[in-house]
Formats: structure tokens, C-alpha cells, sequence
């Protein structure tokens, strides 16, 4: 009971004295390895009515669909978005070549797609493989996979760095009291 009384005064004194601060952090990695992987990409179509831009990118979906389940993406992997259809123009100039008006060059429809699995080295491979599409006449883009790690890895990141704070708060503490007690002797 007076060795916490005396600390504790000691502690008052040395916190009311401004030559002194105490800073402590705490610092913490870990490694890990991802367990879900999202991959994407988009392909487009074109045809001079909106109809025939609609019915082609939806027989390019098919075949896309085809392609990823063939090599082993299931249908609950994957996840095709809505279709946004553009029209494409040309601008229309006079003889003097003012502009004036532009006409249609037909419809670019394009469908994006996303793939989430934990099983990454399927679709790693796959991602690879998707300029089979080219061959197929689909202008598939395919962009990077992204990775991911779904466990409570932020609650042991954050459990460590409170670790490391006490333990250098308590080895700055006990410097700090050895100065304050032992000053006199």
C-alpha cells in the first residue's frame, strides 16, 4: 500500500513537472496469406441498332459464361452486371465546316463481369487463359485480381500493438521511477 502510494506521488511529480514527457507507441505486423480472390473484367459489342447491340452482347455473355464454367468458375463465382449501352456519333460539319449535328454510328454495349472465389490459383489460371475469348471474336479487357484476407486479422494486429505500447510504457516507466528514486541516494 506505500510503495503504490509513493509511486503514485512520484508519478504526479514527474507528470507536473514540464521537463519530462513520457511517449510510448505500439507497433505490430503480421503476415498472412489471402484467402479470397476478386477478379474482373468487361467486353463490349457493336451493331448499328440497340436491338442488335443487346441480342450480340448477350450471346457474348453466354459464351463467356461457357468459357469460365468449362474451367471451373461456378455460377455462384461469378457475377455479371448490367449492360450499359452508349450510342456511338460522328460530328457533321458544313462546307464551311461549321458543325452542324452529329449522326449515329450504331450502339456499343458493354458487360462487365466479377469473379470472387478463395480458391486463387483457379482464378489466377483462368485469368490467364481469357485471350481465348479473343479467338472467339469477344474483346474481353481483363483486369488485375485483387486480393483479399477475410479473417479477424485486424483484431490480432491491433491486440499485438497494445502489447508492444504496455510493454515499452511499462520499460519507460520503470527508467522514469529508477531516475526519480534514485536521484537522492
Amino acid at each position: 500500500m506505500l510503495s503504490a502510494a509513493a509511486m503514485a506521488c512520484g508519478l504526479y511529480m514527474f507528470r507536473s513537472n514540464r521537463e519530462h514527457t513520457i511517449i510510448a507507441t505500439g507497433s505490430a505486423s503480421v503476415d498472412f496469406t489471402s484467402d479470397l480472390v476478386k477478379w474482373s473484367g468487361s467486353f463490349c459489342a457493336e451493331a448499328s441498332t440497340s436491338t442488335a447491340a443487346y441480342n450480340q452482347i448477350q450471346k457474348d455473355v453466354e459464351t463467356v459464361k461457357s468459357f469460365l464454367l468449362d474451367n471451373g468458375i461456378t455460377e455462384d463465382e461469378m457475377q455479371f452486371n448490367a449492360i450499359n449501352i452508349s450510342e456511338k456519333t460522328h460530328n457533321i460539319y458544313d462546307t464551311n465546316g461549321n458543325r452542324v449535328g452529329e449522326e449515329s454510328d450504331g450502339y456499343r454495349p458493354t458487360q462487365s463481369i466479377q469473379v470472387t472465389s478463395s480458391d486463387i490459383d483457379k482464378v489466377e489460371r483462368v485469368s490467364r487463359e481469357v485471350s481465348v475469348l479473343l479467338e472467339k471474336g469477344i474483346e474481353f479487357s481483363s483486369y488485375n485480381c485483387e486480393y483479399y484476407y477475410t479473417g479477424r486479422l485486424l483484431c490480432k494486429v491491433i491486440r499485438k500493438g497494445l502489447d508492444n505500447f504496455l510493454v515499452a510504457r511499462i520499460k519507460r516507466s520503470r527508467h522514469v521511477l529508477q531516475k526519480l528514486w534514485c536521484k537522492d541516494k
